[in-house]
């Protein structure tokens, strides 16, 4: 800090959730305030980047910060996944967080077979804004009964990451088409700082789905559950089936080290165009 200057204001945002068009990533905070200085002393800035989702449905690393995103890189080559999640931006004397903005969560999504007049119909939200937990996704299978409920990561509450998700439920039909195998996964606790990797389901070998990622901060958000079905409708390639994700939670933020605080809330720059990182920042006046 230069001679003279006994506090700086600043607005600092996380990374935004990777997303698309269709289903936006998760918003990063934003906090503007006030912070105390000492002439001559250094602060180390972390600048957070985005998470993604290609346009060709597919995820990617999760944003690197103050704590990392969650990555969803499917080790299928097969499945689509949902988005990774955006990194948590920093400002830090020492080791010592001063204020910490969380990264917002990647979307769910789904992998669909439909044949022979049997159709998907699947429905999901964003990625979960930092601190809040991220849109379940649904499925329906019509005509019949079978259908598919998958919750959203959960988002991270102070210096607790989210936690894992419950299992993702089904209904199983009757006769034709009823479920004949089911992948049930639940979503991922955050881990420290770190936003949780999206977890991968199986509706069978040729349809997998990675669900969304948390978003990294002071700490990580949990990612979406993800359920994978097989019927007993035949296709031309294997069965009718699908596998469905639920968005990944955000990743929480920080103030204890800010003298006033100004504003609190998001940086509306959650990804809605697929192969984007929105990425955090750090302005200082």
């Amino acid at each position: 800090m230069p001679t003279g200057v006994s506090f700086l204001c600043f607005r600092i945002d996380g990374g935004g959730g990777g997303g698309s068009a269709a289903r936006a990533g998760g918003s990063g905070a934003r906090t503007t305030g006030r912070i105390a200085v000492t002439p001559g002393e250094t602060l180390t800035l972390t600048v957070a980047a985005g998470g993604v989702r290609t346009s060709g449905s597919l995820g990617g690393a999760g944003g690197g910060g103050y704590g990392n995103g969650g990555s969803t890189v499917a080790t299928s080559t097969t499945g689509f996944s949902g988005g990774s999640g955006g990194g948590g931006s920093a400002i830090l004397r020492g080791a010592t967080p001063l204020v910490v903005a969380g990264g917002g969560g990647g979307i769910g999504g789904d992998r669909e077979r439909n044949s022979g007049g049997y159709t998907w119909a699947f429905s999901g939200g964003p990625g979960g804004a930092a601190g809040s937990g991220g849109a379940a996704s649904s499925s329906a299978l019509s005509p019949g009964s079978i259908t598919l409920s998958v919750p959203g990561g959960s988002g991270a509450i102070g210096a607790s990451p989210g936690g894992a998700t419950t299992n993702p439920t089904y209904t199983p039909g009757s006769g034709t088409p009823s479920v004949q195998s089911a992948d049930v996964k639940p979503g991922a606790a955050g881990v420290g700082r770190n936003g949780a990797d999206g977890v991968l389901a199986q509706g069978q070998p040729e349809d997998t789905f990675q669900s969304g990622a948390g978003g990294g901060g002071y700490a990580g958000g949990g990612s979406g559950a993800c359920l994978g079905i097989r019927t007993n409708v035949p296709a031309a390639t294997g069965n009718v089936s699908t596998a469905v994700g639920g968005a990944g939670g955000g990743g929480s933020s920080y103030i204890g080290g800010v003298t006033v605080v100004f504003t609190q809330g998001l940086a509306g720059n959650g990804a809605t165009t697929a192969g984007t990182r929105p990425p955090g920042a750090i302005v200082l006046y």
